[in-house]
């Protein structure tokens, strides 16, 4: 799919609003939801319309409206060009406008005749839409997790082990306290194919759908911008000490967060994802509340419960342990190294020895 038609599906999909919204034309938005092409709204749009109306004269008044409301109800997809330009903006704003409790509530509401879609990335999302990228995609992996089991909703983080257990000394267990970094509603985060352009495109659906015209949609935006702006600003490079391009630092990472009640609650597709997911929590994490800044023993006096000091005390202990590890896996590296060199001068004198005798 190219993205002219990608913003035609976009424009179709308001004319399927505005069939339920103001004609009361019962519509399943499941249905509409796996629609791949702009023919398929086209056809659904029309077949509405000869049900609807009787003469030509009225259908072409409905649809004149319904390109009036589309009008004032799309946002130019100029507004979220400036999310494109990496991963991490890409994923931040992904994570933040799921995040918003009042953002939730502009959501168009329906009967049971008109049932509202989801969040997952509807149909003509896929891999031909994502041309190149899609190779970067794990399917499988998406496929496997795309629907959460009713049972998954109350698995925690720290349930989901992709490394050996790490431990983060001086700590205590309480098993009431959740271990999903605070600020986020992962309830409403679907998995999602990776690629910085899905991040966006889910997040334009999003906004699609709530109930408010263009402008006020406009300042939504705006204000992510300066949530990224701020967020940026005050921790440009919070993992700089780690290399997240290789794996098992980001399955480090990973669990690391989760056990510092600081997890992702969302299944990646790929590593590249789960770094993505990482990253973008960490960005959003609003700070431990006081149950779990008594959990991790952060001391009285030290720490005052909030953002800002919760990440700066997170971001310490990440790297301390970090660098403890690497400093347990050079040590025993090169202990075992010491006992192959011994051994290798050992054998080298008895050769020498027997070459002189």
């Amino acid at each position: 799919m190219t993205l002219m038609e990608y913003e035609r599906c976009r424009k179709y999909y308001q004319y399927v609003r505005y069939l339920t919204e103001h004609l009361g034309v019962a519509v399943d938005m499941k249905i509409v939801s796996s629609f791949c092409s702009p023919a398929q709204y086209a056809q659904l749009i029309h077949s509405k319309l000869d049900q609807r109306f009787d003469n030509s004269s009225q259908k072409r008044k409905a649809i004149s409206e319904m390109k009036s409301y589309a009008t004032i109800h799309i946002v130019s997809e100029k507004h979220f060009d400036w999310m494109k330009s990496n991963r991490r903006i890409a994923c931040f704003a992904w994570l933040w406008i799921f995040s918003k409790s009042d953002l939730e509530l502009k959501k168009f509401n329906f009967t049971n005749n008109n049932v509202a879609a989801s969040n997952t990335i509807p149909s003509f999302f896929t891999g031909e839409m994502l041309g190149q990228y899609s190779s970067d995609v794990d399917f499988e992996a998406l496929k496997k997790h795309q629907i959460k089991l009713s049972d998954e909703k109350n698995v925690k983080p720290n349930d989901r082990a992709y490394v050996n257990d790490i431990s983060l000394p001086g700590t205590h267990e309480v098993n009431t306290v959740s271990r999903s970094a605070n600020g986020i509603n992962f309830e409403r985060l679907n998995p999602v194919h990776d690629s910085k352009e899905t991040y966006v495109l889910s997040l334009m659906k999003e906004i699609d759908s709530f109930r408010c015209d263009v402008n006020e949609k406009i300042k939504i935006i705006n204000e992510l911008y300066h949530s990224w702006i701020n967020t940026f600003n005050e921790f440009p490079l919070p993992f700089s000490w780690i290399d997240l391009n290789e794996d098992e630092n980001v399955y480090w990472l990973w669990n690391y967060m989760s056990k510092s009640y600081v997890g992702c609650d969302v299944q990646p597709a790929t590593s590249r994802q789960m770094k993505d997911f990482a990253i973008a929590t960490f960005d959003c994490w609003t700070g431990w509340s006081v149950e779990q800044a008594d959990i991790m023993n952060v001391q009285e006096g030290m720490f005052t419960p909030g953002r800002e000091k919760s990440k700066q005390e997170f971001l310490a202990r990440a790297r301390n342990s970090w660098i403890q590890k690497r400093h347990r896996d050079k040590k025993s590296k090169d202990s075992s190294g010491i006992k192959l060199t011994a051994q290798s001068k050992n054998k080298l004198m008895s050769l020498h020895k027997s070459h002189w005798h």
